[in-house]
């Protein structure tokens, strides 16, 4: 009859566990704003959508009801308006930046408006929106 030595339980030490779990979380803390974006950009991307329906609605407004109409952009008050509603306030830590103060666009019924092109800021990333002065049609590109 042959004796045999006991053989160590086949598993992971404690600190091969560890090891592993430090590699994971360092991948998550990494990859995870990659996958997910910043907080930044995710606000001036909802903040830029918004910009933009108001002005898509504001331009079909003027067409439409056969009558000029207006959208503001102030950025000493930190905000916009159409010329129907109420002024629209900037969420914390958003900035707009014009060439010479505030903007008054103006959208007339064959669709043409006030030539504009402004800013907006978040941290560090920023949004170029313009408005063609024969469309009338808004353009945003985002930068960081």
């Amino acid at each position: 009859m042959k004796l045999s030595r006991s053989t160590p339980d086949a598993g992971f030490t404690l600190l091969e566990l560890l090891a592993s779990l430090v590699i994971a979380a360092v991948a998550l803390v990494v990859a995870i704003p990659a996958l997910t974006g910043s907080r930044s950009d995710r606000a001036i991307k909802t903040t830029t959508s918004a910009i933009i329906a108001k002005i898509d609605q504001t331009r079909s407004r003027a067409m439409t009801s056969g009558r000029p109409a207006s959208f503001s952009i102030d950025p000493d008050s930190r905000g916009y308006r159409a010329d129907d509603g109420d002024i629209v306030a900037l969420p914390v830590g958003m900035t707009f930046s014009t060439a010479s103060g505030p903007q008054h666009i103006v959208f007339r019924p064959d669709g043409t408006a006030t030539p504009a092109d402004f800013g907006l800021q978040h941290g560090r990333v920023k949004a170029r929106l313009g408005i063609d002065w024969l469309t009338g049609r808004a353009s945003v590109a985002f930068e960081r």
